[in-house]
């Protein structure tokens, strides 16, 4: 009984009419799917393209990782006469920081402050001028906040300095980002064709399997 009632569950006994048109309409089902992936027309070219399409891919995305390009730009800056003693001039800035900051001075007596906005309301209120300074010794700096103000201290008791302290902005592009655009293309096609041709070959053999099994009860039946 217990066979039975498993034989029913599972269907028609093999060898049976039913289950060799169940194994035919498999069949049937494989070989359509095998018609639409198309696949052994395709591979052929695919194969012999895939090293030229990785050549192409492989190029596009080094150039994409390694071209870079620096864009420097002066968004500010001012020459003057830095008096005896200690002084104060305004800059006007554009952009947005970081700023590369340039001094030109001949004279080692000066010394040059950059100060941001709290920086320059500290000065104001207590006196306190920044570490970082710039003079002949030092000619450069980058500000990573606004600049607002400069401090000049000119040690010279004498004589005025003349300096000039240019401000600029450098920002880095990579001019070559929509070449990406047809390298992923690239990967995604080399891995569409990876994955059709594994399913190619799944199909394949899940085919040669029913055939296989239609074989063998064709010659049962026979004998």
């Amino acid at each position: 009984m217990a066979e039975g009632r498993q034989a029913n569950l599972d269907g028609a006994q093999p060898g049976s009419p039913s289950s060799l048109m169940a194994q035919q309409r498999a069949g049937a089902f494989l070989e359509r799917l095998r018609a639409l992936l198309r696949w052994q027309a395709l591979k052929p070219r695919l194969v012999k393209a895939a090293p030229f399409l990785a050549v192409v891919a492989g190029f596009l995305l080094v150039l994409i990782s390694l071209t870079e390009v620096r864009t420097v730009r002066t968004v500010g800056g001012l020459s003057e006469f830095a008096p005896p003693g200690t002084t104060v001039f305004e800059v006007a800035t554009t952009g947005v920081p970081p700023y590369a900051l340039t001094l030109a001075v001949e004279s080692c007596s000066l010394e040059v402050f950059p100060l941001t906005p709290a920086g320059f309301a500290l000065y104001e209120q207590d006196g306190i001028l920044p570490a970082e300074r710039l003079d002949c010794t030092t000619l450069n700096a980058t500000l990573f906040d606004v600049l607002s103000h400069v401090v000049a201290r000119n040690w010279d008791p004498t004589e005025p300095i003349l300096f000039s302290l240019d401000v600029r902005t450098e920002r880095l592009s990579h001019p070559y980002a929509l070449a990406s655009l047809p390298g992923f293309a690239l990967v995604l096609a080399g891995l569409a064709a990876l994955a059709l041709g594994m399913l190619q070959r799944g199909v394949d053999r899940l085919r040669d399997e029913l055939e296989a099994g239609l074989v063998q009860e064709r010659k049962r039946k026979e004998k």
